[in-house]
């Protein structure tokens, strides 16, 4: 905590005068970086019907031939590409959410995180 408390006293110093602004271009980019999220979200949510619809389409293309072998691995390959993707959706989400509901706290580690690369 002393870290911290030190990291925004040399902040302070350093940019008095732009402070103002610097801190809405945190909170703006911390914005940005869920609205990111949410689109990545979305996205992967699409691509995930896609491959579902694909595989289902594939598996009655298996079934009315009679031929599962040569379609088996192309309906495994989408399922587990959903799957992946799916997971990733955990992820994505609650991230996404995160910076839209809190900017300001995501606005304070930028911040931190710049003064400590000076």
């Amino acid at each position: 905590m002393e870290d911290i408390t030190r990291y925004l006293d040399q902040l302070i110093q350093i940019i008095q005068s732009g402070s103002t602004e610097l801190w809405n271009v945190g909170i703006k980019q911390a914005c940005i970086n869920g609205e990111i999220y949410k689109w990545m979200a979305i996205a992967a949510g699409m691509i995930i019907i896609l491959l579902l619809v694909f595989a289902s389409k594939m598996l009655e293309r298996a079934e009315e031939s009679g031929n599962y072998n040569s379609l088996g691995n192309g309906i495994s390959a989408c399922m587990m590409f959903s799957i992946g993707l799916f997971a990733l959706e955990f992820w994505l989400v609650p991230t996404a959410i995160r910076y839209l509901s809190n900017p300001e706290y995501y606005a304070i580690r930028l911040l931190i995180e710049t003064i400590k690369g000076w």
